[in-house]
């Protein structure tokens, strides 16, 4: 089978001698096909990319909440951290009024 069936098809329709048009409308219809068939590739290539954009989208919002909760937890042992340090700061006052 022919690689242009189109062409072929409208071509040997006619008892007219057109093999210069023929191999130029097969050249062409080649071209178009091959133009398809990078089309394709380049639209799968962009569905592909939109997918891994969403991708890394949802994870850097995952990291971004990760970094919230990361940051409470620091903030409230810094917090705790200053709390127990007034208690240790009271208890030495307190221990030293008693000695």
């Amino acid at each position: 089978m022919s690689d242009t069936p189109e062409t072929d098809a409208f071509f040997f329709r006619i008892d007219i001698d057109w093999d210069m048009e023929v191999e130029f409308a097969r050249k062409l219809e080649r071209e178009r096909d091959e133009a398809r068939n990078e089309i394709e590739g380049c639209r799968n290539k962009w569905e592909c990319a939109v997918t891994m954009a969403a991708q890394a989208e949802n994870e850097r919002d995952e990291v971004l909440m990760m970094i919230d909760k990361i940051t409470e937890i620091g903030i409230d042992l810094m917090d705790k951290n200053r709390s127990l340090k007034r208690e240790i700061k009271k208890l030495k006052k307190s221990s030293n009024h008693k000695l």
